[in-house]
């Protein structure tokens, strides 16, 4: 990710941003954010947003969760209607509502959602916008807003499939696995025995598709989810690694040092 511009949309002391979207910023170079959750909610907009690579057409009202440290650009036809809301750790921090922690984190494992009831959704959040920028409303209102806004958004949305070019059924199966998570292992002969295949075919087809072996594109998701679950879980580090398919803690930190430079302790306490 070299040459990649870090912008952050924030004052220092703002721990939270709700604003409209700003109709001027319709078109943006690829960038990342270091410490903030961005959610982008588009209503009446055209275009499309590239996140990690991944291209998501926008022609109906849309949702993005953009993590910290993810690539996105989006290019929008004009005059694009939204809201953007930036959540950042302290916020999470402070938040004495154990709810709104709770479904931050199931956020953080979703990329894009299309609302199914835009009507009420829309009007949830304005009144959003409304509360933190032009109401003196007290904390625990604004934080039951928001509270309302992500449940809407997780429990009436479906998942948006991003465009992808056409690749080899093995390759898309061994992402699909990957991204589901329903093979909790770190080796590739267990994705290899799940695909009907062998590890030195997996790899070859990697290799073709991806220019990349599949051990490291295991290794690439193992990191990534990682740095998630540190950043929105409370969950321990030997938790994490148990979840991530590690039986040792100690080979867990070794691994996460080996690609960061940092043990996930660290990593987490410096975030």
């Amino acid at each position: 990710m070299d040459g990649i511009k870090t912008v952050d949309k924030t004052a220092p002391e703002q721990s939270i941003k709700i604003a409209p979207f700003d109709p001027n910023k319709r078109q943006t170079k690829p960038h990342k954010h270091h410490n903030y959750l961005e959610i982008i909610v588009l209503f009446n907009s055209k275009g499309q947003h590239v996140i990690d690579n991944e291209v998501y057409k926008i022609d109906k009202p849309i949702v993005f969760s953009v993590r910290k440290e993810q690539v996105h650009f989006w290019d929008l036809e004009p005059n694009p209607e939204g809201v953007v809301i930036i959540i950042k750790n302290t916020f999470i921090n402070q938040c004495e509502d154990p709810i709104i922690k709770n479904l931050l984190h199931q956020l953080a494992f979703h990329q894009c959602f299309v609302p199914s009831e835009t009507e009420s959704f829309a009007l949830l959040a304005d009144l959003l916008v409304e509360a933190f920028n032009f109401s003196s409303k007290s904390i625990h209102y604004k934080e039951g807003l928001l509270k309302a806004f992500l449940s809407q958004l997780l429990q009436t949305s479906v998942d948006y499939t991003p465009t992808t070019i056409s690749r080899n059924s093995i390759f898309n199966r061994f992402i699909e696995l990957i991204q589901s998570k329903s093979v909790q292992s770190i080796t590739v002969n267990d994705y290899a025995k799940a695909l009907h295949t062998t590890p030195q075919n997996l790899t070859q087809i990697c290799k073709k598709q991806q220019n990349q072996t599949a051990t490291e594109i295991i290794n690439e998701a193992i990191i990534n989810e990682t740095v998630r679950l540190l950043y929105y879980s409370n969950n321990s580090i030997s938790e994490i690694g148990t979840e991530l398919g590690f039986k040792d803690t100690s080979h867990f930190v070794k691994f996460f040092k080996r690609y960061k430079n940092t043990t996930p302790q660290k990593f987490r306490l410096d975030s």
